[in-house]
């Protein structure tokens, strides 16, 4: 199972749990909604991160080039 999957499946899991204390009264509407604005916001910051990790990755394999090249002068 990747990742991602393994999120989505733990996040569905949560979101199943939370409607059901939802339901049964044991959490306020107010609670469901600030947990809601948190998971949109971290999804935005882990879509940054990767995009971020990615740009790191790629300037690491140019800079890995470089070297090479330097090594075999």
């Amino acid at each position: 199972m990747s990742d991602d999957s393994a999120i989505r499946s733990s996040l569905e899991d949560i979101k199943s749990k939370v409607e059901f204390q939802l339901e049964c009264g044991e959490i306020s509407p107010e609670d469901v909604k600030s947990l809601l604005t948190e998971i949109e916001i971290l999804k935005v910051q882990n879509e940054n991160m990767k995009a971020r990790l990615l740009e790191a990755s790629v300037a690491t394999g140019r800079h890995l080039q470089e070297i090479n090249k330097l090594e075999s002068f």
